[in-house]
């Protein structure tokens, strides 16, 4: 789906298209699988793309909080603050800051917007990169400001799937999944893990989260012996992902594989939050590769 303000970074046999206005958000990734050329990206059939207050499809980045917050609200140095789910990154504008024929860095600082939900001053800088069937998300999250700040960011992207889910199969190592409460606002206690590979059918798939164990690649692999591969981990900590969320619609082609820092609400569980003191930097990265038998 093109963007009005769309940018493409390219390498042989792959391709990324960006739209810094709407959340800086990927809007195609294009990889080399046996057929040809493959789209990565799922985007509903009803998607507006004008509309930056939905979250349908694409590759959006979630910050500061991923998931929901209860009563859409928390509190912090006496104060209630209001935000929607996955908080406000993917409907802003980014700025950016460099652009080759392979790679794009994008910036997001605070605004007056922003300070309205969440009053912390930061820089998040994504720098991503295209290789040949290889998409690389260098992260830096930086503190502004004068207070320690609170934060939780995360990945979002709509996976397109180019065979039924039936024979689409996912495969990765937990070490333990949490149960949520009825509207999907808070953490509860825990559920059991199912075992994987398991294809999409599963009803417990959709909306499973998971804490990872150290091994944070996940993996889909389909029946023509191609593989997505999935990994998320900090740099100075390699546990900063330490969850994953799956989203799906059963009779819609994609499944959401979301890294993230921590789960739902955690900006009301002060000790459940990345902490980043004044000044401080910490970094991430996101690979996705698209795998055939011969690159395993």
């Amino acid at each position: 789906m093109p963007a009005y303000d769309e940018i493409i970074i390219k390498s042989k046999t792959s391709s990324a298209s960006f739209s810094p206005h709407h959340g800086g958000m990927m809007t195609s990734l294009i990889m080399q699988a046996p057929e040809g050329l493959r789209e990565l990206l799922y985007f509903a059939p009803e998607y507006q793309f004008n509309n930056h207050q939905g979250m349908n499809g694409g590759a959006p980045f979630c910050f500061p909080i991923c998931g929901r917050l209860l009563n859409s609200q928390y509190q912090h140095q006496g104060k209630t603050y209001h935000m929607n789910i996955h908080g406000f990154a993917y409907q802003m504008p980014w700025q950016v800051l460099n652009h080759d024929g392979h790679s794009i860095s994008l910036c997001l600082r605070d605004n007056d917007i922003s300070l309205e939900q969440y009053p912390f001053h930061f820089e998040i800088v994504l720098t991503y990169e295209i290789k040949d069937n290889e998409l690389i998300c260098k992260q830096s999250y930086k503190n502004t400001g004068t207070e320690p700040m609170p934060y939780y960011a995360g990945f979002h992207p709509y996976l397109k799937l180019p065979f039924s889910k039936a024979e689409t199969f996912l495969a990765y190592e937990p070490q333990k999944r949490l149960q949520y409460n009825n509207d999907l606002t808070d953490i509860i206690g825990e559920a059991q893990l199912f075992t994987t590979p398991t294809n999409l059918l599963l009803p417990e798939l959709n909306e499973s989260l998971v804490m990872m164990s150290t091994n944070k690649k996940i993996y889909l692999t389909f029946p023509d012996h191609t593989q997505l591969e999935i990994e998320a981990q900090g740099v100075e900590d390699s546990y900063l992902f330490a969850y994953t969320q799956l989203y799906h619609r059963i009779a819609e082609p994609f499944l959401c594989i979301e890294p993230w820092m921590s789960f739902p609400n955690s900006m009301n569980h002060k000790n459940a939050v990345c902490v980043l003191a004044p000044g401080a930097t910490e970094h991430g990265i996101f690979v996705l590769k698209l795998k055939s038998d011969n690159q395993k």
